[in-house]
């Protein structure tokens, strides 16, 4: 089931309601996968150095700041 897509702000006349949407977009489509690709999942026999990189990568994604 592919998600439904945020709308985008072009339409949106008041800069300020435009800077609050923006990040907000941006910052959704980074968690869901429309920018920067999607996590893939592990195989069910991944070792345990597989986890913690993949674990790591949710962790990067979730900050943000990396």
């Amino acid at each position: 089931m592919k998600k439904p897509a945020i709308p985008a702000v072009q339409g949106v006349q008041d800069p300020a309601v435009i800077r609050l949407l923006t990040p907000i977009k941006e910052n959704i489509e980074l968690m869901t996968g429309v920018r920067e690709g999607t996590i893939q999942q592990l195989s069910s026999d991944a070792d345990l150095a597989t986890v913690i990189s993949k674990i790591n990568e949710i962790i990067r994604k979730l900050n943000a700041y990396d």
